[in-house]
This record gives structure tokens, sequence and C-alpha cells, in this order.
């Protein structure tokens, strides 16, 4: 109920409680109103104070600016005031009372009878005191008019009255109109938009999102996007942040700042993660703050330029297009805002001081001569009047470090005005001419044009209707006009595949409309002949009551050169592959073999790679010859080179027909885009084996006696020199055992030089079981034998050769079935401090000899 509907109520309630009956006052008929109340029959004498409030009743009634009317609670229309008469464009009071029924259709919105309807709320009043509804009226001549009613029940005399009060709605439901087909504008735009999309309120809740988020990871529809939106994102992002921690502040971040661009991962929803840039804008919607989220996939760009760095990761032709330091001046040539980049640039504090400091960026007079304030007010205005201007400017830092720049101001709309955006391109870095430029004024809050993408609309009728300021900039065309009118002029007249470019164009389209969405390569032109490949994307999208077709083209120039790079690099790096003279193979994270070169077919004797790449297991023997498992043992190598870098060991390779070959693994990991890989070269090895075992034979026949297999003497000699000065320097006990057999010369004169030959051998091998692996045993000369024991005192010496010394008289020779015996006589001597030289030990050992054999024969004398 309204303020006023509230006041003539309380009016009529509360000026009457003079009245004795509880009535209202006596209406006296007046020459100013022809109100036409039932007079009430009253017990109790009119009063000046009745005349008085019911004077200022009807004022109050007539000075109401709503349609009012005062019904019977039989539903007979009474009276009503001026506004009324006057809304409907009546001649007078009586002609609106007659012809009141005439001011409602027949049926009301819901497709009820206006009289059915008038009952139900006639008999509702009567049991209450108020009552509000929608009602839809009508002029004489048709016009609709929708309503907003209010009935109140009011005391008069014995008896109730109701007053009707109407609310104009007209231009409430147009309001409400415009709010929805602006709504349906936002929702055409925010589907059409080849972008991922999602929308959300301040408090981090996401609202809505477009049909390109559900397709981009791959779900059924918007509502299972938004009901596991935080599975489309990982635990933690590659900086170690917490996913939602990091997301929750983006988004309070954009409340504050406007906009906010940055690197973000996403993943699917079986953890295939999908690297994306996001650009989160501010947006006042229906008087509310909400933010929306455009989501750039990255997989394509981060995949060429993963690709090109492992075909060539010395050169990197891809390059990184920096953010733009912008700023805003407003039609008086004011500085009014900057984005974070502009402090960046010139090392400020903060954004108040780049707007404060402004003109102190720049030195007072340009190259050319010009004073920099009346040159920058100048440019200014030009772009102000000619909507765009690009120019060269120097800039300083407030050290007065010089900053060689390019400038573009752009006029742009903004609310009822314009203001002219200033991008400042710092040519201190920047190499290369960026591919695109992003149209980032958050203020015009128009999707359209702010979408980085060439945008245009077609309808059913194939006619090209529009399209954003993004394709006037691709084609260096004039405006949109010129775009829309001359559109046939940016294809050739056929496609690269030989096909009609009308005909191709036109199936396309209807194939978009036909299916909802159309994607493919064109190739368009610029009006001067200059050839334009694009991908285009075509989108059908409802707009009211019909649908239409948005085609985004997105420019491949750039993304060709770079792949045309690519693939010579990549041939470049065959060629090299190829041409290495040793076997190569590459494995990848999940330890699959997925590449070699023509080498590695070579040394297996194969036929190709492919038959490589198949048969990789059965290269190898199914154990090493350490004993462990083949397939167990390369895992664990793999895992180690993963882990370290880089592992070299000896491998038993063979071919298909068991031929082994041994070879010298090294395995190195290096970074292939995102992720590593290990390659595999594969060092043949048998020829260097064979002449190494070469090389142990003939040392093995320079260094060893041939029929005891011991040492010989120039070995020992040449040996034990070493070891006696290195223990002399390092003061540690040395000795020598020297031992021969007793009557050796009877047993070759007795059973032959073959016998001697077997007991040479037996003696040599059972004197060799009882030494240590590094004591030096040597056949001397003869039957004669010599040993070096190391770290060992004289007492453990001579016990040493007391078991060398039983174990042979303990032992039976067999020479052709006959048992043969012997015994050895041993002397052994221990390095002394007057001891000069190995000579000298080594006679001591001999004269110790000659006294066990002096005294009998087969025992131990010490010297």
């Amino acid at each position: 109920m309204t303020v006023s509907q509230i006041l003539w109520a309380r009016t009529i309630s509360m000026k009457c409680e003079h009245d004795v009956a509880g009535l209202l006052p006596v209406f006296q008929p007046s020459e100013k109103s022809d109100m036409a109340l039932p007079r009430p029959n009253l017990s109790a004498s009119n009063s000046p104070e009745d005349q008085e409030a019911y004077e200022r009743m009807r004022v109050m009634l007539d000075a109401t600016p709503l349609c009012c009317n005062v019904w019977s609670l039989e539903g007979q229309l009474i009276d009503c005031n001026l506004e009324a008469v006057r809304f409907f464009g009546m001649s007078s009071k009586q002609e609106y009372i007659v012809r009141f029924a005439e001011l409602s259709p027949e049926y009301q919105p819901n497709g009820r009878l206006s009289v059915e309807v008038i009952a139900e709320y006639r008999q509702a009043i009567r049991e209450r005191d108020h009552l509000l509804f929608e009602w839809m009226h009508q002029m004489l001549d048709g016009e609709p008019v929708p309503a907003e009613i209010t009935l109140v029940r009011v005391k008069h005399g014995k008896g109730y009255v109701v007053a009707s009060y109407m609310r104009d709605l007209r231009a409430t439901k147009l309001r409400e109109a415009q709010l929805h087909e602006a709504d349906e504008r936002v929702k055409l735009l925010l589907d059409a938009t080849p972008l991922a999309c999602s929308i959300w309120d301040i408090d981090s809740n996401l609202i809505d999102c477009n049909q390109a988020a559900v397709d981009i990871f791959g779900l059924a529809d918007k509502e299972e996007f938004k009901a596991r939106f935080y599975e489309l994102s990982p635990p933690y992002q590659p900086d170690g942040q917490p996913s939602t921690t990091a997301a929750n502040d983006y988004l309070q971040r954009v409340v504050v700042e406007g906009r906010v661009e940055f690197e973000w991962v996403h993943q699917t929803v079986r953890g295939e993660p999908i690297p994306a840039e996001m650009t989160l804008v501010r947006i006042e919607h229906h008087g509310q703050l909400i933010i929306a989220a455009y989501m750039r996939d990255m997989r394509d760009i981060r995949g060429s330029q993963a690709a090109t760095r492992e075909a060539n990761e010395r050169t990197r032709i891809m390059f990184e297009t920096s953010p733009l330091c912008c700023n805003f001046w407003d039609e008086n040539f004011q500085n009014i805002d900057c984005n974070n980049e502009a402090v960046k640039l010139f090392d400020l504090r903060d954004k108040q001081e780049y707007l404060d400091r402004f003109f102190d960026l720049s030195p007072e007079f340009q190259p050319g001569g010009r004073r920099s304030d009346e040159m920058a007010l100048d440019y200014i205005q030009r772009a102000f009047d000619q909507g765009r201007i690009s120019f060269e400017w120097m800039h300083q830092k407030l050290n007065g470090e010089p900053v060689p720049t390019e400038i573009t101001l752009v006029r742009v709309k903004y609310g009822d005005h314009y203001i002219v955006a200033g991008y400042t391109r710092d040519l201190r870095e920047l190499k290369a001419t960026l591919s695109e430029m992003r149209e980032a004024d958050e203020r015009t809050r128009i999707m359209l044009d702010a979408t980085p993408l060439c945008c245009n609309f077609w309808d059913e009728n194939f006619q090209n209707i529009d399209c954003n300021q993004e394709a006037v900039n691709l084609f260096e065309l004039k405006d949109k006009q010129e775009y829309l009118d001359r559109f046939f002029e940016l294809s050739p007249e056929f496609q690269p595949n030989g096909r009609p470019t009308a005909e191709m164009a036109m199936e396309y389209i209807h194939q978009a409309f036909r299916e909802g969405r159309a994607r493919f390569e064109w190739m368009h032109q610029k009006l001067n002949g200059e050839p334009v490949p694009s991908e285009i994307t075509l989108v059908r999208v409802k707009r009211g009551e019909h649908y239409i077709v948005a085609g985004y083209t997105r420019d491949l120039r750039e993304l060709k050169a770079s792949l045309a790079e690519m693939r010579e690099a990549d041939e470049r790096t065959r060629i090299m592959l190829d041409a290495t003279p040793m076997c190569c193979n590459f494995w990848d994270e999940n330890h699959q073999n997925i590449d070699c070169n023509q080498e590695a077919v070579n040394l297996f004797g194969l036929s190709c790679k492919q038959e490589y790449l198949d048969y990789f297991p059965k290269l190898s023997p199914e154990y090493q010859p350490d004993g462990a498992l083949s397939k167990d043992k390369a895992q664990i190598k793999i895992n180690e080179a993963f882990a370290t870098g880089r592992v070299r060991f000896e491998w038993m390779h063979q071919k298909l027909n068991g031929e082994p070959i041994p070879a010298e693994i090294t395995l190195v990991r290096v970074k292939r885009g995102e992720h590593y890989i290990v390659a595999g070269y594969t060092r043949d090895l048998r020829e260097l084996k064979s002449t190494i075992t070469l090389l142990n034979k003939l040392e093995k026949i320079a260094f060893t006696d041939n029929l005891t297999g011991a040492y010989n003497r120039h070995f020992f000699l040449e040996h034990a020199e070493k070891e006696y000065n290195k223990n002399r320097e390092s003061n540690s006990p040395m000795c020598v055992i020297m031992f021969d057999l007793d009557f050796f010369k009877g047993i070759n004169d007795t059973y032959g030089h073959s016998a001697g030959d077997v007991i040479l051998k037996e003696v040599t091998a059972k004197a060799q079981s009882a030494l240590r692996p590094y004591d030096l045993l040597a056949r001397y000369g003869g039957e004669e034998f010599i040993i070096m024991i190391n770290q060992t005192s004289l007492v453990s010496a001579t016990k040493l050769a007391e078991r060398i010394r039983r174990k042979i008289a303990g032992a039976t020779f067999i020479y052709k079935d006959t048992p043969l015996r012997v015994t050895i006589s041993l002397g052994v001597a221990e390095h002394g401090p007057a001891d000069d030289s190995l000579d000298t030990l080594i006679n001591k050992a001999d004269k110790a000899l000659y006294k066990a054999k002096h005294r009998g024969r087969n025992r131990v004398e010490q010297f």
C-alpha cells in the first residue's frame, strides 16, 4: 500500500471518530464536487467539524495522483476521483461510472473472465481490511493498461465501502521487459563466446557458465559444470599454492581492481591438465557487481611451443606478449586511471604516484624538439577527434632513464561520454609484433568488442548483420560498415582445396544452423590480396524468437609460421639423429620406447624403426650377466635416469637370432615441452670386449707360469718391489716364505717329468688354498716357490708356513693310478729395520730354506 493510500484510508477512519454513531460525516451537495456517496441516516446532528472533515476528505481524494474508485460491498461503483476520469480520457465522473466495465478486457492475462475474477476479489475484501493484486485494464480504444490495484475496506455509516486505488504499471512493465531483453542479450553473448566463460557473484559463488565451458571439459551440461567446478582444477597450482585459495584470492582481487589476468592449470574430470589463460572482469549488472571469468585454452599454443623446444631447444621462435601499460584520459584531458603495468613500467610505488607525476615521466622536450606537454595534449585531442592514433614517444623514469615507447590512443565510449585509452608499448624489450591485442577496457562492459577474436553474426537469411571492432582491425578496414559491405572480398575466389569460396561459406553456415556448431580452417585475405589463414568457429545462438550464427575468426598466421619453423626444426633434428653413429632411442615418463634412429635399426639387423620399437624387449636376453631380470633392471635404470639426470652402465643386448651384443648404455634425462624424456645412447662393445679378452690372454701369458698357473718370477719381483716399498714407508710388517719340494729330482727320475709336472700343479693348488686372496704366490724357479705376505708378523707367517707344510705332507698325489707322497721345506723371513731392499729380505728367506734342508727337510725354519 502506498503512502497516499495509507493517508487516505486513515483520513476516512480517523477524522470521523467524533461521529457519535461511528459513521462518516454527513455529505452536503457541493458545487465543486459531484461525489455521490449514499447519504447515511444519522441520529446525531451535523456539526461544523463534520463538514470540515468531509471537505478535507474530498480535497484529498481528488488530489490523490492515483486513480481512485469507491465501491459498495455488493460491487456497485459509487464514485471516483478526477484522476480516474483524466487517466482514461473521460469527460466526467458520470461517464467513467457508466463505462467502467469497458475499461477491462473480457479476459485477464491468465485466461480467466474479468467478471469472475472481480467477483472473487469482491468476496475476499469482505473478509479482510485490504487486498493487493495486478489487473489488466484497457483504454476505450483497446490499448492495454497493466495496473496494480489496492482495495481498502473502510467503515461507512453502519456498514462498509471499498476504496480502490489503481497504479499504472506500464512504465514498470516496460522496464521489466527491457531488463529481460538485456538479460537475453547477455545470455546470447555468453553462449556465443568461444572462450569458456563463467559468471560469479562477489561472494565467490558460481552463478552460470556458457556452453564453451561445458564443451572444453567434456561435461554433459552446465549443471554438471557448476556441480563439479572444483574438480576441474588440481589440488595445487604449479607454484604450490592450493587451487581453492588462489581462486578465491583472484576473485577478491578482481572485485577491487576491476580486471585480473593470470595463468592457471585446469584439469578434466579424468585428470588431464588444461593450461589456461584466465581473464576476470568485474561487471555491474542490474545494479549489482558480478565477475565474468574468461578462460583461454592454452593447450594448442603450449603444445606448439613445446614441440618447437623439443625439436630445437636452442632456438625459441615463439615470442611472448607482455601486458601493455594502459591509462585513461577524460574529455577535460585529465589522466583519470591506469593499470598496474604502468606502475611497474616506471618503477613507481602505486597508481596514485603515476597519476600525480605523469608529466614527470616524459622529458621536457621530445626528440623532435617540441615540448612534451604540448604534444601530449595535441595527440589526445586528435584521438578524441579521429578515434584512434599511434605515434612514437620518449618517456623517462623518475631517475631520468629514457624509455622509448610506441603509444596508441583509442577513443572509447564510457557511459554517456567518451574517454581516450592510452596503450604504451615499451620498445626497449619487445622484439616482435604482438599477434593479438586484447581489448582491456572493463568500463565499456561491451562483451562483443571486448572479445579478442574477430567476430561477426549471420541471420537465418545468411545475411552478415554485425561484427566487432577486432574484425575491422584484422582486415585493416575503416569501420564495421566497410567490413559488412565488402565481406566477400575478404576471401579469395577459391579456397586452397579448389572449391568456390561462396559455395563453401553457405554450406558451413547452413551446417552451423543445423548442427549448432562448426569449426574449420579458412583462407581469408585483406583487400590488398594479402592472405590471412584462419580458424573459423560458427556457433548457433538464440536471439529472441529466432536463431543467428556467431562466427569467430582466429588469425593463424603466427601459428602457421611457427608450425612451419617447427617442421623445419624437426627435420633438422631428424637428420642429425639419424646421422649419429651411435644407436639412440627415447623413453617417455611411462617408460614407453617412443622413437629411435636408423643406427638402432642397423645395429640389430632389423628392417625398420617400427620393428625396433615393436620387438625392443626381445633385443635383450631374459637375464643379464649379473643374474638380474633384464626387464626389472631396465626399469630401475630408467627410473634412476629420471631421478638423477644421467646414468651409465654395461648391458647385454642380443639380436633376434640370439647373437649377444655387449654394450655400454648412457641414459640422459632431457626436457621435452612441459615434461621430461630419457634419451638412451648404446655403444657396441663387441670389438672392445674382443680386444680386452685378447689383452687379458696376453697378460696371463706374460705374467703367469704356464704349468702351475701361479705368477712367474718376473711378475713377482716387479709386484713385490712395489709392495715392499709401500710397507716400508708405512712401517707395516711383511714376510717372505720360500719353499721347494724335497727329493723332487728322484720323482722325475723314477716316474718321469710328466709325473713331476702333476706334482708341481697339485702342490701349487694346495699352497694357494691356504693363502689369503691378496697374498702373492709365484714359481721362483724349477721346484722352488716364493710367497709374499703383507701385514703379517714373523710368528703368524711361520704358522702359515707350517699349515702349508702339513697340507703337502698329508696329501696323496695320484699319477697314472700310482699314489705318490712328497714333502716340502720352508724358510720364513721378516722385513727388519736393517733391510735395505727386497733382495735382502728374499736372501734371508732363502737362507732359512737352506737351514730347513740342512736340518732334515720337511720342516719350517726362521731366519
